[in-house]
């Protein structure tokens, strides 16, 4: 049962390397992987997130620890939105970086035995378009036959791309973007169609939408949100990053809430 009684499962914890935002995150199992950032005042850069893994203890998350990547100079700027698969070896992650506060971000990639212990790719990154556009908030779907389907936030929407050898290069969609207008996109297979849920607002006040495909190209929108902000303390300016879990039959979502503009997102 993934419903703590408080209504979140990870939150931003003082005294932390996460104190002030949890901002993304993935969750598989008993491991939950985010986003995190002190930065809370204008003596220091809000977008500065560093990567973390958190453990589960009953009904809720915990732990943090230390970041589980050291930022290269590709990302010296910031990590931001994981997401990860389990593979033969253990888990591997991709994720976007940035080098500085002007540069658009680009996704990187790294290893795992435990889930716990990172090693980032030493040939990060591993995309960024063509085009000299952002590849954002990656998100992708292992097809079992050593090929990586992978949806980015581009500069007009979720942008497709392509890999065939595992999730070290990718090669991008020909007719960009596949769905437009929104953000923060999270895809799944469940063996017959692809789901996916996104997020669109403005100004922090995001609202998480839905939609399906049998190809990953075309989608399909569902008619309006299909979660909003509610009058919860810990959700109720915004909702984003709806990661679909299927539970025997149940649909779960992993999502962030945010308590009001400049409060802490929790997950």
């Amino acid at each position: 049962d993934l419903r703590p009684s408080m209504g979140y499962l990870f939150a931003p914890a003082p005294d932390t390397w996460y104190a002030f935002q949890v901002t993304s995150a993935h969750r598989m199992g008993g491991l939950l992987w985010f986003a995190g950032t002190a930065a809370h005042d204008d003596t220091l850069d809000k977008n500065a997130y560093l990567l973390g893994v958190a453990t589960r203890e009953e009904e809720v998350f915990v732990g943090g620890g230390t970041p589980i990547l050291e930022p290269a100079t590709w990302d010296a700027h910031s990590q931001n939105a994981p997401t990860v698969i389990a593979t033969a070896e253990g888990y591997t992650m991709w994720f976007h970086g940035r080098s500085s506060d002007d540069v658009l971000p680009v996704v990187g990639r790294a290893f795992s035995v435990d889930g716990i212990t990172w090693t980032a790719d030493p040939d990060n990154p591993v995309y960024s378009p063509s085009s000299g556009g952002r590849a954002a908030h990656p998100t992708v779907v292992d097809d079992g036959d050593g090929r990586i389907e992978m949806w980015t936030l581009g500069e007009e929407g979720i942008e497709y791309a392509l890999s065939s050898d595992g999730g070290a290069s990718f090669t991008p969609f020909c007719d960009n973007p596949v769905l437009r207008l929104c953000k923060t996109p999270e895809v799944t297979w469940n063996g017959e169609r692809y789901l996916a849920t996104y997020a669109c607002g403005e100004d922090l006040d995001y609202r998480i939408h839905w939609a399906e495909s049998f190809d990953g190209l075309r989608w399909v929108n569902a008619d309006g949100p299909i979660l909003t902000a509610n009058g919860e303390s810990w959700q109720s300016q915004s909702v984003a990053n709806g990661q679909v879990h299927w539970n025997e039959g149940v649909i779960e979502m992993t999502y962030v809430g945010v308590e009001e503009t400049g409060a802490e997102p929790r997950n």
